[in-house]
């Protein structure tokens, strides 16, 4: 309850106000109270960056980034540790999560798939090109007679 002396706290959608009955001063919790603007920009830049960054450092660290082969047993290293810690937590927490599928692929071979696929696909872009370009020509002769 609130006496006539004390403001009760507005809530708007981006912050919190609390007015202070004898300063008269609001407090917000959207600038970590205390924190100018600038000061709380530079704050969260640097949050965010050492995040990324230490997301990148794991994805080295893990050999994410190195060749596919490194790639193909960095997941294969995962797909043995992730479902039971996965699992693990879950039944901590107490959810319920349907089993996890069996994956049967290699991505570098998927990758060397993919490679060769395009660079077949540039390789007879030329003739192809001339193929095209020599129907486009017939079509239009028969068009014009």
């Amino acid at each position: 309850m609130t006496t006539e002396t004390e403001q009760p706290i507005q809530v708007t959608d981006r912050m919190v106000e609390d007015t202070d009955s004898e300063s008269g001063s609001k407090h917000t919790a959207d600038t970590f109270f205390f924190l100018p603007e600038s000061v709380k920009d530079f704050l969260q830049f640097i949050i965010k960056g050492s995040l990324a960054g230490a997301a990148v450092y794991v994805a080295y660290d893990q050999g994410l980034l190195g060749s596919g082969a490194e790639g193909a047993e960095a997941l294969k290293k995962a797909q043995t540790v992730l479902p039971p810690a996965i699992k693990e937590w879950t039944s901590y927490i107490g959810w319920e999560l349907p089993p996890t599928p069996k994956i049967d692929f290699s991505p570098s071979d998927s990758w060397n798939k993919g490679v060769q696929t395009v660079m077949s696909a540039l390789s007879v872009a030329p003739t192809r090109a001339c193929e095209y370009t020599l129907e486009g020509w017939k079509y239009m002769k028969d068009l014009v007679k």
